[in-house]
């Protein structure tokens, strides 16, 4: 999945990034999805996830791949 990160974020390559802070913003919310991905397709987040969980996560996900749509 980190490739789709890279091409949906570039500021995570580092390019465009200014400052230290806006660095360990970029890298903890893709973090954030990357985690929130892995734990959609494997069902499992805490505890066995439901089918309405699980999609839940996936949409968390695919928005924080693409966070400046939410995140300015």
């Amino acid at each position: 999945i980190l490739p789709f990160v890279f091409i949906f974020n570039p500021a995570i390559l580092l390019i465009g990034v200014d400052t230290w802070p806006q660095t360990i913003w970029v890298a903890t919310v893709s973090l954030i999805a990357i985690l929130l991905f892995s734990a959609a397709t494997m069902n499992w987040f805490v505890t066995k996830s439901r089918l309405w969980e699980s999609s839940a996560l996936l949409l968390i996900c695919f928005t924080l791949f693409r966070p400046d749509w939410w995140l300015n």
